[in-house]
């Protein structure tokens, strides 16, 4: 929300005396919002804050904090299918949107749980629906190992003798 946002700004600008937040700042931010073990990873090359540090050494405390939140979500929701779909897996996230696959349940189950949860995990929307047919294909492809040999019930061709 935009009072945890602030919040969370308020915290660093303090820190950094209300200027942009160094790259030898961040893990004292995180430490102080609660998770110093979040930020190094999001930090490296390749991502996003990442790219922001390399480029100018210093990130705005405002995007820190969207980012920061984002990722409480994502956390939040990622325990909330652990705890519900145990079987499931995270297919793919791009920043605030994520993809599961679940275990064969009931479309209704599945919704049903969802609805329940949906203030609570603040998830502003979301879908549930059966595979698709491509889907289904694709994962079967994935786990089918390379053919080798002969394939069975295929009779084996000699080589002709030669006289």
């Amino acid at each position: 929300t935009s009072e945890e946002i602030k919040a969370l700004t308020h915290k660093a600008k303090e820190l950094t005396h209300g200027k942009s937040i160094r790259k030898s700042d961040i893990e004292q931010v995180s430490r102080i919002w609660g998770n110093p073990d979040r930020v190094a990873p999001a930090c490296e090359a390749g991502s996003p804050l990442g790219g922001i540090l390399e480029r100018t050494g210093k990130i705005d405390a405002l995007y820190l904090a969207e980012w920061w939140l984002v990722e409480d979500a994502a956390d939040a929701v990622k325990a909330f299918f652990a705890r519900e779909f145990p079987q499931s897996s995270l297919v793919e996230r791009h920043d605030s949107q994520m993809r599961y696959r679940a275990p064969a349940r009931k479309l209704s189950e599945v919704f049903g749980v969802l609805e329940k949860h949906k203030e609570e995990l603040k998830v502003a929307q979301y879908a549930v629906s059966d595979p698709s047919l491509e889907s289904i294909f694709n994962m079967f492809a994935q786990r089918q190992e390379e053919e080798r040999g002969i394939p069975r019930g295929v009779a084996a061709e000699q080589p002709l003798a030669m006289a």
